[in-house]
């Protein structure tokens, strides 16, 4: 939840092979492993929220094995980008760029989840009103707030480029990860707390973009030591230790951390293998934006028109329904000259997805 020049986004058609200041084609494979597994938690939570099969520990532990990184594997790809996009586009250039590929795609469909919401409110499992319109824009709701802390990311991180001559992002994102672990002890209000959450993310995305061929090799290279250790850090944080995806300190953070640099070496390493992935990895950003509708919607028809409530059932179709039904309302729009849905129509180019690659 969410393209970028992390989403977290960026308004190019294709990614493609390129050096270290251009497109990367391993990107949408991300993305897609990504956005597929923001689909399937949403689907999985919204089955359990609706009553529809009860809470068990098979549930509890997927679920923040998946909240346990996929987010933040948004805010790192959209960092990787952060240099070259400000290069291309300048501070100015980049702000306004953000602004109609983030901004407006989030007011846009803030207002239309949240009237469909109000206006299904007796079927779903949201008490949406219509006075809390408003609030998106100082309270991003669901989903939405990827977009609203990936906006602030890139402002805060274009102020301290402008600001400073140069920036030390490793020192930068060793101070951002204390603020991440202890934020708690600052009380800060829900949107700060939420940004000091990510943050250390986009400063270790940028960090990693700073050498990207070394960045890449190792990826590529060692695939399997970053499996194992995956493997035994999910299994020791998880089942030995017991903790879940709320757990704030030091261990979750390298637990994220390890697991999105195992998904971007995974990524790196399929080149042009799995291309369904790379597929659904370009239209990220309306899958990301649409898919709550949808997969709420399938749900209440299978649950209430069709009676069927097993889980592997509602779980498989909400996902399919969740990826691909927005990719096909993406393309609609964008053949009967309805792209302003997604971009802002003065930008006049067709949006693609939630990390930022620019």
């Amino acid at each position: 939840m969410v393209r970028a020049d992390p989403v977290h986004p960026q308004t190019v058609s294709v990614l493609r092979d390129a050096s270290p200041k251009g497109y990367y084609a391993w990107v949408d494979y991300v993305k897609g492993i990504g956005i597929i597994l923001v689909v399937l938690g949403h689907v999985l939570r919204g089955i359990e929220k609706a009553g529809i099969v009860q809470k068990n520990n098979a549930l509890t532990i997927v679920d923040s094995i998946i909240y346990s990184f996929h987010m933040p594997l948004f805010f790192v790809v959209s960092g990787l980008f952060f240099h070259s996009s400000m290069e291309k586009r300048h501070s100015d250039g980049l702000i306004r760029n953000k602004f109609d590929t983030i901004v407006y795609p989030y007011i846009v469909w803030s207002i239309i989840q949240g009237g469909i919401e109000i206006f299904l409110s007796h079927y779903t499992n949201s008490h949406f009103r219509p006075i809390e319109l408003l609030s998106i824009l100082w309270m991003p709701r669901d989903q939405f707030w990827f977009l609203y802390i990936l906006m602030m990311c890139f402002v805060v991180f274009v102020i301290i480029e402008v600001t400073f001559s140069s920036v030390n992002y490793l020192f930068l994102t060793i101070i951002l990860s204390f603020f991440c672990v202890f934020r708690y002890e600052l009380n800060a209000p829900f949107i700060f707390d939420l940004f000091l959450a990510n943050a250390v993310y986009f400063s270790f995305g940028i960090l990693c973009g700073q050498f990207m061929a070394l960045f890449e090799g190792a990826c590529r290279k060692y695939i399997i030591l970053l499996l194992v250790t995956v493997l035994a850090s999910q299994y020791i944080f998880h089942f030995v230790y017991d903790f879940n995806y709320t757990k704030i300190g030091f261990f979750s953070l390298y637990l994220s951390l390890i697991t999105i640099l195992f998904i971007i070496s995974v990524s790196i390493n399929l080149k042009d293998r799995a291309n369904i992935i790379k597929y659904i990895g370009k239209y990220s950003m309306p899958i990301y934006l649409i898919h709550v509708i949808v997969g709420s919607g399938m749900r209440i028809v299978m649950h209430g028109a069709f009676h069927i409530n097993n889980l592997y059932i509602q779980a498989i179709s909400g996902t399919v329904v969740g990826i691909f039904f927005p990719i096909a309302i993406y393309k609609y729009a964008n053949s009967f000259g309805l792209s302003a849905l997604f971009i802002m129509p003065r930008s006049g180019k067709p949006y693609l997805a939630p990390s930022s690659v620019k």
